[in-house]
């Protein structure tokens, strides 16, 4: 029993060895196991084994698909160039069922980033997008510009009320 699930493929009506049982798929839901009962009590089922006999009949459990509403993420709008920064980030509510992220630069010849870590790393002068895209609420993806800079190596003055005279 699906219970509105569906599953791709056909099922076997005998098994020669082991079979492992299909994972079904619900818009909102997630599969939270196959169960011999309709009250889902017990352990969940994974397979049958060929010693198994009589019909069966399994009933798909699912519990609501927690989405993430809102993502923080600290970051910085410059780095110099060479640089690393390890970005940070945060969902809510606290118990998003998936909380998949996965990062993207627009301009990798700037800055890269590891696609699922979130590590920047700053190559070469100008600007870059990076982009959070959040699999689970994709209204929630985030972006925010980076500029990658070189910065001056010598900043100095010399000032002095005294003067040096060679030869004189």
């Amino acid at each position: 029993m699906l219970n509105g699930g569906t599953v791709s493929g056909t099922l076997p009506s005998f098994v020669t060895n082991t079979y492992t049982l299909p994972t079904p798929t619900r818009e909102g839901y997630v599969f939270a196991g196959w169960y011999d009962n309709p009250e889902f009590t017990g352990e969940p089922i994974t397979h049958i084994v060929s010693t198994d006999t009589g019909d069966k009949t399994f009933y798909a459990k699912w519990e609501p698909e927690i989405v993430p509403e809102t993502i923080t993420v600290n970051h910085p709008t410059q780095l110099k160039r060479y640089e690393e920064y390890q970005l940070t980030w945060s969902m809510t509510p606290d118990n998003i069922t998936d909380p998949s992220v996965e990062f993207f630069s627009s301009n990798p010849e700037v800055a890269t980033i590891s696609p699922t870590k979130g590590l920047i790393t700053a190559v070469s002068n100008g600007t870059t997008t990076i982009t959070v895209k959040v699999y689970a609420n994709r209204a929630i993806d985030y972006s925010f510009e980076l500029t990658v800079y070189s910065p001056s190596h010598f900043v100095a003055s010399y000032e002095t009320d005294s003067f040096v005279s060679i030869n004189g």
